[in-house]
């Protein structure tokens, strides 16, 4: 336990399981510094993963919103993504899957009956 003017005690704190990339990342936004878009696309669920685990809801949301905008949901990604959502409380991201995955299922189910009936006809 560090007492007031006792310098005898190492002031390292280690942080573990998380690279110092998207940690930099985590410092900025809570000096008022934006993480880029790009920043966020690329490494999404790493920022999502590192917020929830420091509890930065604000950059957490952020990062949720960008992966929902750019991120194209389809038959192998989907469930991929909503135990992602499940796991770190990604309610945005939850909803936007929900909301997506009748149709991704929908367009699966039509590409497989054709495929069925297309080689059924031969």
């Amino acid at each position: 336990m560090y007492r007031f003017g006792d310098d005898t005690i190492n002031h390292t704190i280690e942080i573990t399981n998380i690279s110092p990339t998207i940690f930099c990342y985590l410092l900025k936004y809570m000096y008022g510094r934006k993480v880029s878009e790009n920043k966020m696309k690329s490494h999404a669920k790493e920022i999502i993963d590192m917020a929830d685990r420091f509890g930065v809801c604000g950059l957490k949301l952020e990062v949720e919103a960008c992966l929902v905008k750019t991120t194209t949901f389809t038959v192998e990604n989907v469930m991929d993504h909503l135990h992602f959502a499940d796991m770190k409380n990604c309610a945005l991201l939850k909803e936007a899957i929900l909301d997506n995955k009748v149709e991704v299922i929908t367009k699966s189910w039509i590409t497989t009956s054709v495929v069925v009936i297309c080689t059924s006809m031969d």
